[in-house]
């Protein structure tokens, strides 16, 4: 019994360590330097918000991980005007929560590569909240692209 026990630790040992717990979020300029990375796992919700610079109201995507991608889980809007999202998506409901209008759901994936450009302090205004933090991604990005991907750790 003995003689198996250790050759068994082994082989645990070792599967442990190829198999991924979880994802990380990693964040490339337009030129692909990687300017941060986060651990993020099942159930974590990172929530991308911008000022639209037509309507100057703000609008929120909730974004999951599912199926090894990141999803749009919910768009939250403040008005209707100007290329800001106005059907419910096939699969979604339309919620009221307070002053926001909110499409949930509908399974919108992701690209691997997700864009996301930028604004600043006059336009845009966009932020990133995640597991409780605040990132003024306009202040310390201004006018930039980020590559928003999904790796396995």
């Amino acid at each position: 019994m003995l003689k198996w026990l250790l050759p068994l630790a082994m082989l645990l040992s070792l599967s442990i360590q190829m198999v991924p717990l979880g994802f990380k979020l990693v964040v490339r300029d337009q030129r692909g330097v990687e300017v941060f990375s986060l651990p993020i796992y099942l159930g974590s919700r990172l929530v991308l918000r911008s000022e639209h610079s037509l309507e100057r109201s703000q609008m929120e995507d909730q974004v999951v991980i599912c199926d090894g991608k990141l999803w749009i889980w919910s768009t939250a809007v403040r008005t209707y005007n100007a290329g800001i999202p106005t059907e419910v998506p096939v699969g979604g409901v339309f919620l009221r929560d307070g002053e926001w209008d909110v499409f949930l759901g509908g399974r919108r994936p992701l690209p691997d590569d997700f864009r996301y450009r930028v604004g600043n302090a006059m336009f845009g205004k966009n932020q990133m909240f995640f597991c409780g933090e605040r990132w003024d991604l306009f202040k310390v990005f201004p006018n930039r692209v980020l590559n928003f991907r999904l790796e396995a750790r």
